[in-house]
């Protein structure tokens, strides 16, 4: 709650190796695309000085909802559509208690987010028909064949492409040697 990082000698340390070698300080939310030669510290979402994120942030305020339910153990796996109109999403249950069916919309008013991550919503528009092609010959090839929307109802997008991820690169240095093994 104070502001300040604590225990950051591993990270001062390496700090010091990247310096040497010409490599620059980033804030990696604020430079998104600075990834060569880059450090920086993990970007973590603190609420009352505890780690939170979409569960401590978007799920409070969400829960408060009267038309909101939270289904555990439960993943999308397409979304249900008419042309570009989303009907529906298919779920599925991954453990015990999960749901399995399909979901339905608000008729002509429904809408849906997809929140599932930078690999998990790309997979899901590719599942629903929806990105490039050839990307979407390849699920046609796969075990959802069987339930792909035809595909003269594909819709053509870029899903996927310049897709750029934070990579985290782990570095253990042995103080008594010196070195990072």
């Amino acid at each position: 709650m104070d502001g300040k990082r604590y225990l950051q000698e591993g990270f001062n340390v390496l700090t010091g190796g990247f310096q040497k070698a010409g490599w620059k300080s980033v804030v990696a939310n604020d430079q998104p695309n600075e990834k060569n030669h880059t450090y920086a510290h993990t970007p973590y979402m603190y609420s009352g000085g505890e780690r939170g994120g979409p569960m401590a942030t978007y799920l409070v305020t969400a829960s408060q909802r009267n038309n909101f339910d939270l289904w555990m153990n439960t993943a999308v796996k397409w979304v249900v559509r008419e042309g570009g109109h989303a009907t529906g999403i298919e779920v599925q249950a991954f453990r015990d208690g999960g749901y399995s069916g399909t979901v339905q919309l608000t008729p002509g008013t429904g809408r849906v987010i997809l929140s599932a991550g930078t690999f998990g919503s790309a997979k899901i528009l590719l599942r629903s028909g929806i990105g490039p092609k050839d990307q979407l010959q390849i699920v046609q090839q796969s075990d959802d064949a069987a339930t792909m929307i035809k595909e003269d109802s594909w819709i053509s997008l870029p899903v996927g492409y310049n897709l750029m991820d934070h990579l985290n690169v782990s570095f253990f240095y042995d103080c008594r040697i010196g070195k990072v093994i």
